[in-house]
């Protein structure tokens, strides 16, 4: 039996207006964009995903301190408004590079 879910929990919807609104930024971590939607786990359960777009690192990439801070602050917005659903955060630069193969480091 297959569910048809559409609409994202309430939480979930204020954690990703809360996020837009800059909330978890920190230092070079900028949010440009949220996407949130329903998706399944590995074992075919329910689970929320949001896609975070940040704006591209100054650096090759981001700061780790500031990507855990983030992280920090987003899992307790989540604790707090209760998000009572499985959910996922995926991170993406706002510009996004194609991945070419001959990028890899030779032997």
């Amino acid at each position: 039996m297959t569910r048809a879910i559409t609409a994202l929990p309430p939480a979930a919807e204020v954690v990703r207006d809360w996020l837009l609104k800059g909330n978890a930024e920190t230092g070079d971590v900028r949010v440009v964009d949220v996407v949130g939607a329903w998706d399944e786990d590995s074992q075919g359960e329910p689970i929320v995903r949001f896609l975070v777009t940040l704006a591209d690192p100054r650096a090759e990439t981001w700061p780790v301190e500031e990507v855990l801070e983030f992280h920090r602050r987003l899992n307790e917005k989540a604790r707090e408004l209760d998000l009572a659903t499985a959910w996922h955060v995926g991170l993406q630069a706002q510009t996004q590079e194609e991945f070419e193969p001959s990028d890899l480091p030779t032997a």
